[in-house]
C-alpha cells in the first residue's frame, strides 16, 4: 500500500519547495502538514490536490513512494 504521506515528503524534497511555502499556499498551520506528512491514506480528492500542486500526474506522485 502506497504512504501517502511519504510520497507528499518526497515530492515536497524534489521539488525544493519548504514547508512554510506549502503552509502558505494551502492556507494551514505546520501541525496541518505535519498531518499530512504522517498520513497512510487520505481522499483521493486530497491527493489530486497534491499531484496537481506538484505537477504530476497521480501514478507519478503515487510513485514516490516506492
Amino acid at each position: 500500500m502506497t504512504h501517502v504521506g511519504n510520497c507528499i515528503r518526497k515530492a515536497q524534497e524534489r521539488s525544493g519547495i519548504s514547508s512554510k511555502e506549502m503552509c502558505e499556499h494551502f492556507g494551514v498551520v505546520r501541525q496541518q502538514l505535519h498531518r499530512w506528512h504522517k498520513a497512510e491514506d487520505m481522499r483521493l480528492s486530497k491527493v489530486y490536490m497534491f499531484a496537481e500542486y506538484f505537477d504530476m500526474t497521480l501514478p507519478e506522485f503515487l510513485s514516490m513512494d516506492k
